[in-house]
């Protein structure tokens, strides 16, 4: 449902976006003031960036120690998100000349 209310206003802060919430929303939080109580700093930072895997998290935990992570972690959009990959029609067509027939990836790397 879109309702085009009206949630905050984002300004620049160092080359990022920082959300400024409106007061009193019903149904929005900020991850930067999120309960510990009901969401765990493991399953937050996982949330904040990106629903990185485990091993990954580990990786930058390395790095960023206050980064908590937990292995036993079971996201359930990341469950959800997982997609099986139909099988490949069986082709009948085929080239005769080169360059005939072109198949290409057209999903390369997403940049904002």
């Amino acid at each position: 449902m879109t309702s085009h209310k009206k949630i905050g206003l984002a300004y620049l802060c160092e080359g990022l976006y920082k959300l400024k919430l409106e007061d009193s929303i019903p149904g929005v939080m900020s991850v930067s003031i999120a309960d510990p109580n009901i969401i765990p700093l493991t399953t937050l930072w996982h949330y904040r960036l990106g629903h990185l895997s485990h091993s990954r998290l580990a990786i930058v935990n390395k790095q960023f120690p206050f980064l908590q992570t937990d292995p036993n972690l079971v996201c359930e959009t990341c469950h959800f998100a997982i997609e099986k990959k139909l099988p490949f029609c069986i082709s009948t067509k085929r080239a005769i000349n080169k360059m005939d027939i072109l198949q290409f990836d057209i999903w390369g790397p997403l940049v904002h």
